[in-house]
């Protein structure tokens, strides 16, 4: 499969930073994100609450059909799909994924496994939580 490069808008939900310690299931969460966006986390990372949208959805990780769908990419092979880890794109981030993040800048993750790239696009206020300010200062308020 040809690498294909996805994108959404994602906006911080003003919630609490956590500690991935403290969820239910933090190995759930820890190999979702390291399938899906090559990101490693331990134990100890604090994470963010964040919502992504696009185009075709407008919540990634609230869809049944998962993220795959939200983005146009129906066309994977299912018998190396995995509906546990693709259903639902992660609702939470590393903390340190966002320092320095402004309002307009991108994030690009990989995914090697699928061979996807993920372009997250900083976008506080073009969504809900606009209020709250520009992606930096709602990060900022959460950090500090």
């Amino acid at each position: 499969m040809k690498n294909q490069v996805v994108e959404g808008h994602v906006f911080i939900v003003p919630n609490q930073v956590t500690k991935l310690e403290d969820f239910a299931e933090p190995e759930w969460l820890m190999e979702k994100l390291r399938r899906l966006t090559g990101l490693k986390v331990n134990y100890e990372d604090e994470v963010i609450q964040v919502w992504v949208v696009s185009e075709r959805c407008d919540n990634w990780s609230d869809t049944f059909a998962g993220f795959q769908a939200c983005c146009g990419m129906e066309e994977f092979d299912s018998k190396t799909r995995d509906q546990r880890l693709m259903g639902y794109f992660p609702k939470y981030f590393p903390v340190k994924l966002f320092d320095k993040k402004m309002e307009g800048d991108e994030i690009s993750l990989y995914c090697k496994e699928y061979d996807i790239t993920i372009k997250l696009i900083c976008d506080q206020l073009g969504y809900r939580y606009n209020r709250f300010g520009r992606f930096e200062d709602v990060y900022a308020r959460l950090t500090n």
